[in-house]
């Protein structure tokens, strides 16, 4: 199982907290994600370049790499995938625990089983309805040799 990085590295967690570096990479990669730059790398080193000398503070927002006539309404990236990204967890309350497992288990095999039922359900339908439909065609085919046969005999008798 993978710890999160807090619980891994607290001094490394700090560090990226008190640098605002998620907060950074979130700008990054939203201006990435935006303006499709042609160099990637040089977008970053330029954009890092920009606030070089300046204190980070509240001043980074999402889209503050982005130009203004491509700037979307909402944020491209959620925090959680920054999170996921990171593997970071805020909280503690965030891993699933046992009883949540059992629960999705649970529910996900009686899921399953459902599907699997009403599949098994469909294909011996169809198999019926399969079955009728060829003894249906069996008695038809029955009645029109009969008819046929009792025609010839009496086409036979109607001659003589």
């Amino acid at each position: 199982m993978i710890l999160p990085l807090q619980k891994k590295d607290p001094e490394l967690w700090f560090y990226l907290k008190k640098h605002k570096m998620l907060a950074l990479f979130e700008c990054i990669l939203s201006g990435l994600i935006v303006e499709c730059p042609e160099d990637p790398k040089g977008f970053i080193i330029e954009k890092i370049k920009s606030l070089q000398g300046q204190e980070i503070n509240a001043q980074l927002i999402w889209d503050m790499f982005i130009s203004e006539e491509n700037k979307p309404k909402e944020s491209m990236i959620k925090s959680s995938w920054i999170d996921s990204i990171f593997d970071l967890d805020f909280e503690e309350d965030n891993q699933p625990t046992p009883e949540m497992y059992y629960t999705a288990y649970t529910f996900y095999n009686t899921y399953l089983t459902v599907k699997a039922i009403k599949g098994w359900k469909l294909f011996h339908q169809y198999q019926k309805e399969k079955k009728l439909e060829i003894d249906n065609r069996y008695r038809k085919a029955r009645h029109w040799h009969r008819k046929r046969v009792k025609w010839q005999i009496l086409i036979k008798w109607h001659v003589s």
